[in-house]
């Protein structure tokens, strides 16, 4: 495995490992796309929580 797949991949796990990440994109996958205010009131977290979240990894 490359070293640059090899870190996206461990980005990925990570992400995945937190709960309200993990949340957010089974929603994301189960509607197809969503704004940040509607994961937001879902989730229950701030719409900036949720931009951040998304920019992070």
């Amino acid at each position: 495995m490359n070293s640059a797949y090899k870190n996206n991949f461990e980005q990925v796990l990570i992400a995945l490992a937190d709960l309200t990440r993990h949340q957010l994109l089974d929603l994301i996958a189960a509607r197809g796309q969503a704004t940040a205010s509607t994961l937001a009131t879902t989730v229950n977290v701030s719409r900036q929580a949720v931009e951040t979240s998304n920019r992070s990894q």
